[in-house]
């Protein structure tokens, strides 16, 4: 795979500011160099605890760490950790919770539908099929 100039500096940059950025968060969080997750938990639980009211453009930086450490260490919703991590989001996030719920009822319903249709016995591509549930299959 040949990569050209562009490309290779759109690589570097973007590594070069995930590296900048997870600096930043080690200094505003007080956290050691090769911080694990509940260190991280810990210093963002207490950080939130002390700025609260003036978060702000922080939160999002807070955020994304939390994430990309569940991501990096395969930690899932339903984990211990994990739960405690989704607790500290929703926290930082106040409209996560009805995102989710939306997505997540509208997912459901999307289920059921598309149960519906099989048990008719309707093909994945037929027109008889709604769009929204014929869209799906494609992705």
């Amino acid at each position: 795979m040949k990569l050209t100039k562009e490309q290779l500096k759109r690589i570097i940059k973007e590594e070069l500011e995930n590296v900048l950025g997870e600096s930043k968060l080690q200094k505003l969080l007080g956290l050691s160099h090769n911080f694990g997750a509940v260190e991280l938990y810990n210093k963002a639980l207490e950080y939130i605890a002390h700025n609260q009211d003036n978060i702000g453009a922080k939160a999002e930086m807070i955020s994304n760490a939390i994430t990309n450490r569940m991501v990096k260490d395969q930690i899932s919703k339903e984990d211990p950790m994990g739960e405690k991590f989704g607790m500290l989001l929703n926290m930082l996030d106040s409209d996560r919770h009805r995102r989710q719920a939306y997505r997540a009822s509208t997912e459901r319903e999307m289920r059921d539908l598309s149960d519906k249709y099989d048990k008719k016995g309707v093909g994945e591509y037929s027109q008889e099929r709604p769009f929204e549930i014929r869209k799906k299959y494609k992705e």
